[in-house]
C-alpha cells in the first residue's frame, strides 16, 4: 500500500460516519436480545439443522443490506471524500500528485472500508451461528452445504451481494464528483432499488447480479454458467463505473 493510500485510508477511518457504518455489523448480535423479548425484529425461525455458515452469512448480510441504511451511510462517506473535498477546495492539497493516484487512493479507501464491514459482519455472524444456531437451536457446524447444490446456491448469493455492493459504492463515487450529498444518496438508493426490481423481471433479470442465485435454483442455468455470467456482469459494471469515474475526476478543477 502506497503512502498516499495509507494517509487517505487513515483519514477515512477518522470520520464519524465510518464508525456509524461499521456499527451496522453488530446487528446480528441483536438476535440474542430478540430471543428474550416478544419482538419479531431479526428473529430467526425455521429448520437450522441443514443451514451452513456461508448461507447464514449471506442471509445476515442480505438482511443488513436490505435495511438500506448502510448504503445511505457509505454513499454519504463517498460524498464527503469527493464532493466535500472538491466543494471545500481541499483537493488543492493534492495538486502536485497525479490525479489518477488521488482518485485511486479514495476508491481504495472506500473498498477497504467495505472490506472491513464484510469482515466484521462475518465475525458477528460467526458468533451468532455458533452460539445461536448450534448451541441454542441444535444445528451442526458446517462451513459449506452438505450437498453441492446447497453450496452453489450459497456461493452465488454471497457473490451477488458483494458485487452489487461494490458497484453501488462506485455509483456513489461517480455521483459525488458532480452532485451534492443528497443527490448522491438518493441516486445510490435508486440504483439499488433498480437492481432489485429488474432481478424480478424476466429478460431483464440477467442484468442484475442478484438474479443468478435464483436462476440456478430454478434450474434455468448450471452453476458454472451462473457463476461465469455473474462474475462477468460484475466486472463489466465495475470497469464501466471506474472508467466513468476517472473521466469525471480528471476534469475536476482543484
Amino acid at each position: 500500500m502506497s503512502k498516499l493510500n495509507q494517509v487517505v485510508f487513515h483519514n477515512t477511518l477518522r470520520k464519524k460516519e465510518v464508525w456509524v457504518y461499521l456499527v451496522f455489523t453488530l446487528l446480528p448480535l441483536l438476535v440474542f436480545v430478540t430471543e428474550l423479548t416478544d419482538t419479531k425484529f431479526l428473529r430467526l425461525t425455521g429448520d437450522f439443522s441443514e443451514m451452513n455458515f456461508l448461507d447464514f452469512y449471506g442471509t445476515t448480510l442480505g438482511i443488513i443490506d436490505g435495511m438500506i441504511l448502510p448504503a445511505i451511510v457509505i454513499a454519504y462517506i463517498a460524498s464527503t471524500m469527493f464532493y466535500g473535498e472538491i466543494n471545500k477546495g481541499i483537493l488543492f492539497l493534492y495538486k502536485d500528485i497525479n490525479r489518477k493516484k488521488v482518485m485511486n487512493s479514495k476508491v481504495f479507501s472506500l473498498m477497504k472500508t467495505y472490506g472491513l464491514y464484510l469482515l466484521l459482519v462475518m465475525l458477528s455472524s460467526l458468533v451468532v451461528y455458533y452460539f445461536f444456531v448450534i448451541q441454542m437451536k441444535g444445528g451442526t457446524f458446517s462451513l459449506l452445504g452438505s450437498v453441492a447444490p446447497v453450496t452453489y446456491y450459497s456461493v452465488l448469493g454471497v457473490l451477488g451481494l458483494f458485487g452489487i455492493d461494490i458497484v453501488a459504492i462506485l455509483v456513489a463515487a461517480n455521483l459525488s464528483v458532480r452532485f451534492s450529498t443528497g443527490v448522491t444518496v438518493l441516486g445510490t438508493i435508486f440504483f439499488l432499488f433498480l437492481m432489485q426490481a429488474i432481478s424480478r423481471v424476466g429478460g431483464l433479470n440477467y442484468l442484475s447480479p442478484m438474479s443468478y442465485r435464483e436462476l440456478f435454483n430454478v434450474g434455468q442455468m448450471t452453476f458454472s454458467m451462473s457463476f461465469i455470467l455473474l462474475v462477468f456482469l460484475c466486472v463489466v459494471y465495475v470497469v464501466s463505473a471506474y472508467t466513468l469515474l476517472y473521466r469525471q475526476f480528471s476534469k475536476v478543477e482543484y
